[in-house]
């Protein structure tokens, strides 16, 4: 299956330990032909950041890592990109060593130019800026932020995605589009939940034929499982960042080790997991005790 890269570096090898024995990105170790190097800066052995070099739309750019997923990227323009990075990568380091609540990373609002940042507890961490970004960004600088802060608070201590930002007002918040959630269909009960690994297709494979037979859309909210009956409901949440999305079982895969559920492309930018190629997420089935599959197939966590 194809996995999608967006801005991520490529070429990266990573060296900082897996979370709780998590996978690594498997899909951004590959170098892709006609694109640079990057340069990885040395960090103390015992780091949980890794902190990598590279070009983004010709300028020079540092990508900060956490335990090999994406946090930061730094671009030219407010001084060195590595510098800055590597600023904040031994300021991670060190509070990691001092064994820092996770659940006080959080994402706060400048009130001055409408500004985002990540504090931890009343430190502020690093500001959001045009040369400080989401290695993945988006339109909406909001939603860049909250999505930062939840991928941190993951890496630091594995704390739940929050849903806001401190001190932004609420007509502030409504006025944008925010974090995406999908249709919680309550007539559909919670049969089975898992947390796992998804991965994503769609480049390569749209207009062929799906293992239930019908035409893949690369674009349609579905999903392919090795297990699960076709036309399955299936509620996907990226633990990254709490979005979540519900998706149609009609083909079969992944077939690589540690990866349990793979979506279209469609569903995978629901969830904003289409830079990262791969996302811890939890798993819900969603139907009646007659449709779904038996627990031992699917076992309920």
């Amino acid at each position: 299956m194809a996995t999608g890269l967006g801005l991520v570096p490529s070429g990266l090898v990573a060296t900082a330990a897996p979370l709780d024995g998590e996978f690594a990105k498997p899909d951004l170790i590959a170098e892709r032909a006609g694109e640079p190097q990057t340069t990885a800066i040395q960090l103390p052995v015992n780091s949980i950041t890794q902190v990598e070099t590279h070009q983004f739309d010709g300028r020079s750019a540092a990508t900060l890592y956490g335990r090999n997923i994406p946090i930061l990227t730094f671009l030219e323009g407010n001084g060195s990109p590595e510098a800055r990075a590597a600023a904040v990568a031994d300021r991670l380091n060190q509070l990691a060593s001092a064994g820092v609540d996770a659940n006080l990373i959080v994402a706060s609002w400048i009130p001055e130019g409408d500004r985002y940042a990540i504090q931890v507890g009343q430190e502020t961490l690093v500001e959001l800026d045009a040369n400080t970004i989401l290695p993945d960004i988006t339109a909406n600088p909001a939603d860049d932020a909250l999505q930062a802060t939840n991928r941190l608070r993951r890496v630091m201590g594995n704390a739940a995605p929050l849903q806001q930002i401190a001190g932004r007002p609420i007509e502030e918040a409504r006025s944008e589009h925010r974090v995406k959630v999908a249709p919680k269909h309550p007539s559909e009960p919670v049969m089975f939940r898992m947390d796992g690994w998804a991965s994503w297709y769609g480049p390569g494979f749209d207009g062929a034929t799906s293992a239930n037979g019908e035409v893949f859309d690369q674009y349609a909210l579905t999903a392919a499982h090795r297990d699960l009956p076709f036309d399955t409901l299936v509620r996907v949440t990226n633990l990254d960042n709490g979005r979540s999305v519900v998706v149609r079982i009609n083909d079969r895969g992944p077939f690589i080790p540690g990866r349990d559920i793979d979506l279209s492309a469609g569903a995978a930018e629901e969830i904003g997991m289409m830079a990262s190629g791969t996302a811890p997420v939890s798993i819900e089935v969603l139907g009646s005790p007659e449709s779904a599959m038996p627990s031992a197939a699917f076992p309920k966590k």
